[in-house]
């Protein structure tokens, strides 16, 4: 089982909303087999929350929450495809130090954090 949680989020090229930008994602996903594939699934709870410009006030309630939406859907898109991309590497890791393992002898078996940035 993965288990996900969000650390010292931040909002890079978007400064503008950093400073009130608050993200808490948990989750988790465990590989779950179906025929001859095995997939993961799982859920994660997810709370944004962002402190708008003095500006923004003036615009009408359906642009910000388009606009907000956009930067969701921007924000999740990223995250999915970075925990891919790590996912990814891990396992070629883990393959690598398997074939290590059984060269040596010696476990290099452990937890470690992800950070999900490029």
């Amino acid at each position: 089982m993965l288990r996900l949680q969000s650390m010292a989020t931040q909002l890079k090229g978007l400064e503008t909303f950093d400073t009130g930008f608050d993200l808490k994602l948990i989750g988790n996903l465990a590989p779950y087999r179906r025929g001859q594939k095995t997939e993961l699934r799982g859920q994660a709870d997810l709370m944004v929350q962002v402190d708008l410009p003095p500006s923004w006030v003036f615009m009408s309630r359906t642009l910000v929450q388009a606009t907000g939406n956009a930067l969701l859907k921007s924000v999740l898109t990223t995250m999915r495809q970075r925990l891919e991309r790590q996912l990814l590497q891990d396992y070629e890791n883990w393959v690598k130090s398997q074939s290590l393992e059984s060269m040596t002898g010696r476990s290099t078996h452990g937890l470690r954090e992800v950070a999900l940035s490029s």
